[in-house]
C-alpha cells in the first residue's frame, strides 16, 4: 500500500509541476500576415520580345505577360486571341514580379558596369484572368502589339491576392530583340 501511495502522490507531484510550467510560458503573438504590395501605378510598358511588359514608374512591380511563340511562322487567327490566364494550352503565361531596377538594362545586350542590375524579391506566378489581343503582328516581323487584361489578379505562394483589375498592354517592340 505504502508504494502504491509513494508513487500515486509522485506522480500528483510531477503533474502539478507540469501543469504550473505550462501555466507560465505565455502563448504566441498571432502575427500580422505579410503586407499586400501597392501595385497601382503599372502605367509604363517596355518594348521587345513577345510579350507585354509593364511596370511602375520606380520600377519596383512588373506585370509580364509572355506569348509562347518564336516568330519564325504566322500567328493563327485566333490562336492568340482571346485566352484564359492562366493559358490551360500554354500559349500565354504571367506573372507579377515584385523587386527593384526590375527594368535596368532590359532588352539591352550590353550592360555596363555602372548599370543598376534587376533584383527580384519576389514571383507571383499564379494570374488569373482574361487577355484579349487587339493586334499581333501577322508575322515574324518588328511591330507594334495591343492586348488588354481583363479581372486580372495575382496570388502569391503564401496566399496573398491582389487585385489588378483591367490594364491596356502595348508592346512597341514585338517580336524585336537587342543585338
Amino acid at each position: 500500500m505504502r508504494m502504491i501511495r509513494r508513487t500515486t502522490i509522485l506522480t500528483l507531484a510531477v503533474m502539478l509541476l507540469l501543469c504550473a510550467c505550462a501555466d507560465s510560458v505565455p502563448a504566441p503573438e498571432p502575427t500580422e500576415p505579410p503586407e499586400l504590395p501597392d501595385i497601382g501605378g503599372l502605367t509604363l510598358t517596355w518594348g521587345c520580345g513577345f510579350g507585354f511588359w509593364l511596370g511602375n514608374t520606380a520600377q519596383t512591380v512588373a506585370l509580364r505577360v509572355e506569348a509562347h511563340h518564336d516568330g519564325s511562322a504566322p500567328i493563327d487567327d485566333g490562336f492568340f486571341l482571346t485566352t484564359s490566364l492562366p493559358d490551360p494550352n500554354g500559349r500565354w503565361s504571367a506573372e507579377l514580379i515584385l523587386g527593384r531596377d526590375l527594368y535596368a538594362n532590359w532588352c539591352d545586350d550590353a550592360i555596363e558596369e555602372d548599370e543598376p542590375i534587376p533584383v527580384v524579391d519576389e514571383v507571383w506566378d499564379v494570374v488569373s484572368g482574361t487577355i484579349e489581343a487587339v493586334f499581333l503582328p501577322p508575322g515574324p516581323e518588328c511591330s507594334a502589339a495591343e492586348a488588354w487584361v481583363r479581372d486580372v489578379s495575382a496570388m502569391a505562394d503564401d496566399g496573398r491576392v491582389v487585385e489588378i483589375g483591367e490594364l491596356r498592354l502595348t508592346n512597341t517592340a514585338w517580336g524585336c530583340f537587342a543585338g
